[in-house]
C-alpha cells in the first residue's frame, strides 16, 4: 500500500484508495477499550434484565400459589362455619 504523509503528522493519505488513515496508535487502542468497556456494560445490563424477568416470572408463580393457598382456606372456614 503506497502511503504518504499529509500536513496534518496524525493522518497518512492511502495513494490507491485516496482514504486518509489515522497514524495514531494511542487514540485506536482507547475507542478498542471503550467498546469493550461498552459492550461488557451491555452484558451485564442484559444479564440484569434477564434476571429481573426471571424473578418477574416467580413472584407471579408464588402469587399465584398464595391465591390458591388463600382459596383453599376460605373455603375450609367456611365448610367449618357452615358445619359447624
Amino acid at each position: 500500500m503506497n502511503k504518504i504523509q499529509t500536513e496534518d503528522p496524525r493522518f497518512v493519505r492511502d495513494m490507491h484508495s485516496k482514504a486518509l488513515l489515522s497514524t495514531d496508535r494511542e487514540a485506536l487502542n482507547r475507542h478498542r477499550l471503550e467498546r469493550m468497556a461498552a459492550k461488557k456494560h451491555q452484558e451485564e445490563v442484559d444479564a440484569a434484565r434477564a434476571a429481573a424477568a426471571e424473578n418477574h416470572e416467580q413472584i407471579m408463580q408464588l402469587r399465584s400459589t398464595v391465591d390458591k393457598i388463600e382459596e383453599l382456606l376460605n373455603r375450609v372456614i367456611e365448610k367449618d362455619n357452615n358445619g359447624s
